[in-house]
């Protein structure tokens, strides 16, 4: 309360409210939730225009769609069809985040390898990258892009990282899945995973 989460425009507290109330929903704490995590989600995805608050306001209308907040079957197609503009936003930042990152490394090829500032950001580069190609590899899958998601998937993998990286990406794209079998069939093309 003493936030005022219902008007600030402070990014990293909608972003973090954000996450909050997607875990509340998720715990099944109810729908109101979602609804909050949604309002979130938006206001830092204009703010920051930024891959974790984009990917995660399309995984959240995804599920809008698939609960009783939509009422109308237009309800429900203009989750899923908003969802995938939004995944379509995503792969954009992507690649500008991806073009940067090759800038930076490109630049830091003239420091010694010893160097313990390149050293922390090399490592915060290839976490980074990580996440980068996991958002790309969800934003395809939800887009039907099935080849271009495993590639990026082949490319997170290459990356050092720890354990619930992964485990934390394929967590939320299962879920993802449950929810384009329900309703992808609103999509035009319909989503249709390769058996």
């Amino acid at each position: 309360g003493q936030l005022d989460l219902e008007h600030t425009n402070d990014p990293e507290t909608v972003t973090l409210a954000g996450a909050v109330e997607k875990k509340y929903f998720e715990l099944g704490q109810g729908d109101d939730h979602l609804s909050k995590a949604i309002l979130f989600f938006q206001r830092g995805y204009y703010l920051l225009n930024n891959r974790y608050n984009s990917i995660n306001l399309a995984y959240m209308q995804n599920c809008r769609a698939n609960s009783s907040l939509c009422t109308t079957k237009e309800e429900q197609i203009a989750d899923m069809v908003y969802a995938n503009h939004t995944r379509r936003r995503v792969l954009e930042v992507c690649e500008n985040e991806l073009n940067e990152l090759a800038k930076r490394e490109e630049r830091g090829k003239t420091m010694p390898e010893d160097n313990k500032e390149m050293q922390v950001q090399r490592m915060y580069n290839n976490e980074q990258k990580f996440w980068i190609y996991v958002n790309k590899a969800e934003a395809h899958f939800a887009l039907g892009e099935f080849e271009e998601s495993k590639q990026a998937i082949a490319l997170a993998k290459l990356i050092d990282h720890k354990p619930w990286m992964m485990e934390s990406f394929e967590e939320q794209q299962a879920k993802l899945r449950v929810l384009l079998e329900r309703n992808g069939h609103l999509l035009n093309p319909p989503w249709k995973e390769p058996v």
